[in-house]
């Protein structure tokens, strides 16, 4: 007699599915650094003695802030 395939028979093909271990693992953001309003200040003199900002463009960066 031959042997009937049922869901009762058992299952006898293939490996159970293995799981990854690939998992990315959090790493938090590196705290910024906060800017320090005199050396920003100083910088923007700098700027403007080596004429890369001009009189009109300080009083823009002024309005800017004004704003926030």
């Amino acid at each position: 007699m031959s042997e009937i395939k049922t869901l009762g028979g058992g299952y006898k093909g293939g490996s159970p599915r293995v799981r990854s271990n690939n998992t990315k693992t959090f790493t938090p953001p590196p705290p910024q650094q906060k800017i320090l309003v005199s050396e920003l200040i100083n910088q923007i003199k700098v700027w403007k003695i080596d004429g890369k900002l001009t009189s009109e463009e300080i009083q823009t960066i002024i309005t800017e802030l004004q704003k926030i």
